[in-house]
């Protein structure tokens, strides 16, 4: 079976290659927790999670599945799931506040659905390089943003709880409110 499915990831790798070359489709996820697969079906586990908003190479669009390139490597997704237009290009990316940047509640990791408000601290962590661009600004507040918030709060001065209170909200408005009024999002 490993084979088999070897074989068919080599083929449509081969195809992939040649129709890439034809010319490339940049397309957007526009659903929460879609998967690369290895094949077009369920049937196998997932090769990676693609969160919302990541940018894919379309090489072929079929009816239900699309052969993608993603993050280094080439599998099938869902098509209905797949956007020719940024999702959150309709969102207005202009926050003028700490309150519209980052909201009133804590940061936290374990948020289920990517946040603008996870965006906009991942915006700052990025910009002042303590959060590598991958996964990057992805909306959601797993581990490597935890530890980047940490990074950063202990290089200035603020208990390293890798959590975004009042104290390190502020702080981050402080030192990035240009970034985020120019990119930022809000809701």
């Amino acid at each position: 079976m490993k084979k088999l499915l070897a074989i068919t990831l080599l083929i449509g790798m081969v195809c992939a290659m040649s129709v890439a070359s034809a010319g490339e489709s940049y397309w957007t996820v526009g659903y929460p927790d879609l998967f690369l697969r290895s094949t077009p079906s369920t049937e196998y586990p997932y090769l990676e999670r693609m969160p919302y908003g990541s940018e894919v190479i379309m090489i072929s669009d079929g009816v239900d599945w699309a052969l993608v390139y993603y993050n280094g490597q080439y599998g099938y997704c869902k098509r209905e799931y797949l956007n020719d237009y940024d999702p959150y290009y309709l969102m207005e990316p202009h926050p003028d506040t700490p309150e519209a940047a980052f909201g009133t509640n804590l940061l936290q990791r374990g948020n289920k659905k990517p946040s603008y408000k996870v965006k906009n601290l991942q915006l700052c962590l990025v910009e002042g390089g303590y959060l590598d661009d991958e996964p990057g600004v992805d909306g959601y507040f797993g581990r490597e943003t935890r530890e980047a918030l940490i990074r950063f709060q202990k290089s200035h001065d603020i208990k390293p709880t890798g959590k975004a209170g009042d104290i390190t909200k502020a702080v981050l408005w402080d030192l990035y409110q240009d970034v985020l009024m120019l990119d930022g999002y809000v809701r």
